[in-house]
């Protein structure tokens, strides 16, 4: 193939998985099984494309600056994409297994998710933690999958020309591990106090907290009442407007309404003319989190330029995929935000509103930190051929319930990791997420989010889609990215 092709397939590969999501989160019979759309487009993650792409970056000196940066990525996608098809077949029984999972308690067999719904409305703390222990127990029957998972994926870095699997997502994000490592772990340094105080006035007793009594916590403080899921299109539509936009001038993305037991979502089967933002109608603050989460990555896609997706998809799917989710951070901190929740939620008594800006910033502050332990977990399974994962679990526990003040079982762990580097493109993401609120709060005021000159500003930024690392995007944008500001935010 040559870059016309490779480039043309990407772009076809991609929305055809974004469609086949969307069917599958509708339960449609999907028009191709993922099975199949694999096969179509195997040849894009081959190890001779890796090589073809590879001399193709090397031998770009001559083009323009764009082009020359389109072919690292695009060399980047397929060694990524290379490294997870040589994984497929065990990651389908990783899947498969996880799908068999089911938890036997007083004469019922439960699913993880009734497990989970279950000790969130659980008041005795004992039966909590007995429901959980049983849930961990459970979903450990797939641990040796998941080890083999990271021996493999390790094994094939090496055939990619890196020392281990942490090389290869170095080489992706920009970002050398060890110094964000440090950086990340200064953050929990300097967020500890703040953090255990918000606990402290949200839970009376936070003496030998178990995970199972966050989830029963978490739960308490969801303001079913204030933030009502039928009220979520009149919530998309007043954001709009505090901009001074419409969802009549937003036609390319389509709010589309499903059952309170579906997660919210967003899809992009079709980039930029169509996008459904699919919003559950669960209430609680939690499903108004990811509302705004997906409503910026819906935002993001919905003004994605069409000549960049047509002559740089790349750009557009790039490995590095941090700005999206930097854009649903930006607009989740607005629920820590004064104003926007006096205009936006008819909550008038100062010491209501305090205590909610308090129960938001908590959430956000715990999911902040949970992802800085997920990063420093992951750096050490990266980092070794051969993890000692029984060293790795039993510290990342210890490092856990020290930094979150709930116990976690080491166990458990297991899942609190990925082989995506997802927890670091989570932590940059807020970091670029907080530093450009910043930036806009010096630019428009503390009332950045009633600005149209604001949102327009954005748009410039969605219309480039991936094309920028998230701290490079800072850069150019007029800000840096910084874990003292992240800090300084709660």
């Amino acid at each position: 193939m040559n870059l016309a092709e490779i480039r043309q397939n990407l772009r076809d590969y991609k929305l055809q998985t974004e469609k086949l999501r969307l069917e599958n989160y509708f339960g449609q019979n999907p028009a191709k099984s993922r099975e199949e759309i694999e096969e179509i487009f195997s040849d894009l993650f081959t190890f001779s494309t890796v090589e073809s792409l590879k001399n193709a970056a090397e031998n770009a000196a001559e083009h323009t600056e764009i082009e020359q940066h389109g072919r690292k990525i695009l060399l980047q996608i397929s060694q990524l994409g290379c490294l997870q098809n040589q994984t497929k077949e065990i990651s389908r029984e990783i899947e498969k297994c996880r799908k068999s999972v089911s938890v036997k308690f007083q004469d019922e067999v439960l699913t993880p998710a009734n497990v989970s719904e279950k000790i969130k409305t659980e008041e005795n703390p004992d039966v909590r933690s007995e429901l959980f222990t049983r849930l961990i127990e459970a979903e450990n029957i797939c641990s040796d999958l998941i080890f083999e998972r990271f021996s493999q994926f390790h094994e094939n870095s090496k055939k990619l020309g890196f020392e281990n699997l942490r090389g290869i997502f170095e080489e992706i994000s920009g970002v050398e591990f060890q110094n964000f490592a440090a950086k990340a772990e200064k953050f929990l340094e300097s967020t500890e106090e703040i953090y255990f105080r918000l606990l402290a006035e949200i839970c009376a007793e936070t003496k030998n907290l178990q995970f199972s009594d966050f989830l029963f916590l978490n739960e308490k403080i969801e303001r079913k009442s204030i933030y009502a899921g039928r009220h979520l299109p009149f919530f998309y539509a007043q954001i709009l407007e505090n901009f001074g936009f419409s969802t009549g001038k937003i036609s390319q993305i389509k709010l589309k309404k499903v059952s309170k037991y579906k997660q919210t979502k967003s899809f992009a089967p079709n980039v930029p003319d169509d996008i459904f933002l699919c919003f559950s109608v669960k209430d609680g603050a939690e499903n108004y989190l990811r509302f705004l989460q997906n409503f910026g990555i819906a935002q993001k896609n919905g003004w994605t330029s069409k000549s960049l997706l047509k002559r740089f998809p790349e750009f557009v799917f790039a490995p590095d995929d941090c700005l999206g989710t930097a854009y649903g951070f930006l607009f989740q901190s607005l629920l820590g935000d004064e104003s926007f929740l006096r205009k936006s939620f008819s909550v008038k008594e100062e010491k209501h509103i305090n205590k909610i800006i308090k129960e938001n910033n908590f959430r956000l502050l715990f999911e902040t930190r949970r992802e800085v332990l997920r990063f420093l977990a992951e750096a050490e399974i990266y980092s070794s051929e051969k993890p000692d994962f029984e060293h790795i679990w039993q510290k990342s526990a210890e490092n856990f319930t020290n930094n979150l003040g709930f116990n976690f079982k080491k166990e458990q762990i297991i899942f609190e990791v990925s082989s995506r580097n997802a927890a670091q493109k989570n932590v940059r993401s807020r970091l670029f997420a907080y530093g450009l609120r910043e930036y806009f709060r010096e630019k428009y005021d503390f009332l950045w989010w009633n600005r149209r000159a604001a949102f327009e500003e954005l748009i410039d930024f969605w219309n480039t889609a991936e094309r920028h690392r998230a701290e490079a995007m800072a850069d150019l944008i007029g800000f840096e990215t910084s874990f003292d500001l992240l800090a300084e935010s709660f």
